[in-house]
């Protein structure tokens, strides 16, 4: 049976035998999140989907590849049994042994999510002492912020937080605790170009996953100080 599996703006169609042809006298690499049994051995998820899609690693996600699997009915596992981490015991029989357990996708009906988006503010905007009449800073609520450009409307970053005041002007701004986009932005010689908005949200896990998609559906890439896993 042919499967269609899309991923970072590309659609391909494939069939279970193709994958397993491709991945024939491949070693299993180290697996640190997700693996999937190929025709007996067990691969890291993001290894197993660049073989057999000829695609670089660094473009997708390892959520993307363990999806793709799942929906080209192999197995795929979650954990880190010891047996696992070693390639050369990379086998089903003895990840199961030491608890790799499968892996499940699941249709949770969420329903729509309404975002009310505070405008585009600008860095220096944001950047002025706690202490100054002109202070302006994000509500203290849960909810995901974007940074872009002005003139660019690809995102340099898309983000959530628990606390949005203290996730973007501690530690985005001024650099208080580890930030995936931090350096590069404050490093920026001309920080008036930066702006940067955000919206509370009670599901911001949720809705940052869903705003990276739809980022990849339009521009066919993630924003750029993306992590990757």
């Amino acid at each position: 049976m042919e499967y269609r599996v899309r991923t970072n703006g590309r659609t391909f169609m494939v069939t279970q035998e193709q994958v397993i042809a491709a991945l024939k006298g491949v070693s299993p690499e180290r697996i640190r999140k997700y693996g999937v049994s190929i025709d007996g051995i067990v691969y890291p998820v993001k290894q197993a989907f660049a073989v057999a899609f000829g695609v670089d690693p660094a473009s997708f996600y390892s959520e993307d590849a363990r999806r793709a699997f799942l929906r080209l009915k192999f197995r795929v596992y979650g954990s880190s049994p010891r047996s696992l981490q070693d390639p050369q015991t990379a086998t089903v029989e003895g990840g199961e042994r030491d608890g790799w357990l499968p892996v499940e996708d699941q249709v949770l009906q969420t329903g729509p999510i309404f975002l009310e988006w505070y405008r585009w503010f600008r860095w220096p905007e944001l950047a002025v002492s706690e202490k100054s009449p002109d202070r302006i800073g994000p509500p203290t609520d849960a909810g995901v912020y974007e940074v872009r450009f002005e003139g660019e409307e690809q995102r340099l970053y898309i983000g959530k937080a628990t606390n949005l005041d203290r996730r973007i002007k501690q530690d985005l701004i001024r650099g208080y605790h580890v930030h995936p986009a931090g350096p590069a932005l404050r490093a920026e010689k001309d920080k008036s170009r930066i702006l940067i908005r955000w919206t509370d949200t009670d599901r911001p896990a949720a809705v940052e996953e869903e705003l990276h998609r739809l980022h990849l559906e339009r521009f066919d890439a993630y924003p750029k100080y993306t992590q990757r896993t």
